[in-house]
């Protein structure tokens, strides 16, 4: 599984994305693109994908916790025809593991329901 981080606002990417997080979240479950967009401006949060092959089979937005060293794992969405299959479970690993490689973070916290 390969994983595309970035850190601000690439369209193409988020409509790759965007398929899942609306399977997960639901159209008023997840927050507005607009406000997605706007932390992206102010350098808030991160979109992380994860792609085995051409097909999307997770996202993620990422953010650090203001005045820490801790990433928050927020609005973590994985296909539901992969569920089960521990791509979660390595998204996680990874999306940490690129966390603690940027030197800005000690701690990674994932928020689940």
């Amino acid at each position: 599984m390969d994983v595309i981080s970035r850190d601000h606002w690439d369209e193409a990417l988020w409509q790759k994305a965007v398929i899942i997080y609306i399977e997960a979240f639901g159209e008023h479950g997840g927050k507005p693109v607009k406000i997605i967009r706007n932390m992206f401006e102010k350098q808030l949060c991160a979109l992380h994908v994860a792609m085995i092959g051409n097909e999307v089979v997770a996202m993620a937005l990422t953010g650090a916790i203001q005045y820490s060293r801790i990433l928050l794992i927020d609005y973590l969405a994985v296909r539901k025809d992969v569920r089960g299959q521990g791509v979660g479970q390595d998204f996680v690993h990874k999306i940490t593991k690129w966390a603690l490689a940027k030197d800005a973070y000690n701690f990674v916290l994932l928020e689940a329901m």
